[in-house]
């Protein structure tokens, strides 16, 4: 954010927009705690080693979810009131975000069985004195707990103001050529129940979908942050193991604290981890892996690959699903190849959530309404694959014991190996 002629702007990929214009009467919430927080958020976790672009924070990712479903809401002309609410839902929908973005809530959410979006209406009961002098509370919370209507508008549908807001936003970070989400606004149609898109504006509503497939089999779920999101993860899960710290409280913590934590750590696993991830070519995952399983979606594999049919896949993703099944692996394997279990780091990725990137999207025609997929179904082909295609199981190791887990690898194999390790 930057201040010219003592207004505040938000800068967008597609535009400014005046933070007066974001938040009327309610500028006064930029003050509080909760959204000073989200400014302490990377919005994209560990891209941000490989792609240095990448350090938008969830507090400008928020600000213009706000701007664009109050736009969202001119333009299919509902009520200043309902304008207004929409435009704090949007403001508000990422409060409940913890550090280092969906990387940080995956241990959470194992460890206190709380989300993001329930931790959202948590601290959102902090903000009540000061919203319910601005805006319809009761309205605002239900747009965020899914209970109105138009909380597709504000998120968790394939062109709600969230996701149109964060295609763009963290494309344009990134440095990849941009989509314009908001072309789409023009031909977006709500009926009281659904929101989805005039047949005139298909066109416009693929081009969103597509770039959010690619936005996440490109950036986020690309294998080198992964990585580094998960060599993290193993650093912090071992020094709450030991240093007394309350999972719970951690909900409230920013990037900072996080990091602070790992850095400061008593525990040799976590100082082990942390030195590795920020030591030379760590961001170049092809240098640190010796495994990789992947589905059987195409007829080629490539080096220290392993391809299974899906039945196989899910059975061994399973196996490894959670942090506490993931770090008793890797001690296994540290202890079968006699190296040091911090060397040691599995991880997966998974194109699940770009197969559902447009599963509730319906297109208006004259008579009648139709999914967007059953218009396009190459598009939903052409996904399905790709998303299946990233779907992986990988094994990294450091440079200091690369020689004994490949051997090891080359001996029994991966897939096997994972068998005769869940056996024991």
């Amino acid at each position: 954010m930057y201040s010219a002629n003592s207004t505040i702007w938000v800068p967008h990929p597609y535009g400014n927009a005046a933070i007066p214009e974001i938040l009327g009467d309610a500028t006064v919430l930029l003050g509080q705690g909760e959204l000073r927080r989200l400014a302490e958020l990377r919005q994209m976790s560990f891209v941000y080693p490989v792609r240095p672009g990448a350090n938008v924070t969830r507090l400008e990712h928020s600000l213009g979810a706000g701007y664009l479903a109050g736009k969202i809401g001119e333009w299919l002309r509902f009520s200043r009131e309902d304008v207004n609410a929409l435009k704090l839902a949007g403001v508000l929908h990422d409060l409940g975000h913890p550090f280092w973005s969906h990387t940080g809530e995956t241990l959470l959410q194992e460890l206190t069985g709380k989300s993001h979006e329930s931790m959202t209406l948590e601290k959102l009961e902090r903000l009540k004195p000061l919203l319910e002098n601005i805006v319809d509370y009761a309205k605002v919370r239900s747009m965020l707990d899914g209970s109105h209507p138009y909380h597709q508008i504000v998120s968790h549908h394939a062109l709600s103001a969230d996701r149109l807001d964060y295609i763009a936003r963290d494309r344009h970070h990134v440095g990849m050529p941009q989509t314009d989400t908001t072309g789409v606004l023009p031909y977006l149609w709500f009926d009281g129940e659904s929101y989805g898109v005039l047949y005139q504006g298909l066109g416009q509503a693929e081009a969103v979908v597509n770039s959010y497939a690619f936005n996440y089999m490109a950036v986020y779920l690309d294998e080198a942050p992964t990585l580094i999101a998960t060599a993290m993860l193993k650093a912090l899960y071992n020094a709450i193991k030991t240093d007394g710290i309350d999972p719970y409280e951690m909900w409230n913590w920013d990037d900072i604290e996080a990091m602070n934590t790992v850095r400061h750590s008593a525990n040799p696993i976590t100082q082990s981890v942390y030195k590795t991830v920020f030591s030379d070519n760590f961001n170049q995952p092809h240098l640190w892996m010796v495994a990789r399983i992947k589905r059987a979606v195409r007829k080629f594999s490539v080096r220290n690959e392993e391809l299974v049919d899906d039945q196989e896949y899910d059975k061994l993703v399973q196996s490894v699903s959670s942090l506490a099944d993931r770090d008793k692996t890797e001690r296994k394997v540290a202890e079968l190849t006699k190296v040091d279990s911090a060397d040691v780091i599995l991880f997966t990725t998974s194109g699940e959530r770009v197969k559902k990137s447009a599963d509730n999207v319906a297109v208006s025609y004259p008579n009648g309404k139709r999914d967007l997929f059953e218009v396009n179904p190459e598009l939903k082909q052409r996904i399905d694959f790709l998303a299946s295609d990233h779907d992986s199981i990988c094994l990294a190791v450091g440079s200091n014991s690369t020689q004994n887990v490949s051997e090891l690898i080359r001996e029994k194999g991966f897939v096997r190996l994972l068998h005769e390790l869940e056996q024991l």
